[in-house]
């Protein structure tokens, strides 16, 4: 059973789960169990992302903070593992090419929370690289090749630690995309500092 520090007990209430990403920072969300007949075992189902949880900070919204102009997306440690591993340009098998950026998207989460579920995927910039991405009716094959595309990531990664990045987000405001340090938003800096991202969707 996992051992949760003091200062995150007061939000990890009844339905409440967390994900440890660093020794001072958890990811918060809402969730309940539903028997799955097909795996014969009970399954957690993710009700709404929270945010972050940090020491110093206490709970971090990702979406919709202070300004209902702006919105954030977390950028910082997929930009850092894709950077690193290139795994978006690895050739997938023909099997596969339908659910390709599924697998892709879903092993990415998988290495950053441990698990991947709409609400993880809906508060990061995968989700706007990547349109309709849908983890809903995955078979046992898709959920084998993204097991195994999750353990490729990691390897590949070599102990890299993408979690310094985890601050790093992209933030949208009047349709204009820029990437700045989630803390100095958080506090309170009046104007959004970073540089402006162009990308193409898939």
């Amino acid at each position: 059973m996992a051992v949760y520090p003091d200062w995150l007990l007061k939000y990890k209430t009844k339905g409440i789960y967390a994900n440890k990403l660093s020794e001072s920072s958890y990811s918060l969300y809402k969730a309940h169990s539903e028997w799955d007949k097909d795996k014969k075992r009970s399954i957690r189902i993710c009700d709404g992302y929270l945010g972050i949880v940090t020491q110093d900070l206490g709970l971090v919204k990702t979406r919709n903070r202070e300004l209902p102009d702006i919105i954030t997306y977390e950028f910082g440690e997929f930009k850092a593992i894709l950077d690193k591993t290139h795994i978006d340009k690895e050739y997938c098998s023909k099997n596969f090419l339908y659910y390709k950026n599924v697998i892709l998207c879903a092993s990415l989460l998988n290495v950053v929370y441990k698990e991947y579920n709409e609400y993880l995927f809906s508060n990061t910039y995968l989700s706007l690289v990547y349109k309709n991405v849908n983890f809903n009716k995955i078979g046992s094959l898709v959920s084998a090749e993204i097991t195994r595309m999750t353990a490729k990531v990691i390897t590949l990664l070599n102990n890299f630690e993408f979690s310094k990045y985890k601050f790093i987000h992209l933030v949208k405001s009047k349709d204009v995309f820029k990437i700045t340090n989630i803390d100095e938003y958080i506090l309170n800096i009046a104007q959004v500092q970073g540089v402006e991202l162009k990308y193409e969707n898939s």
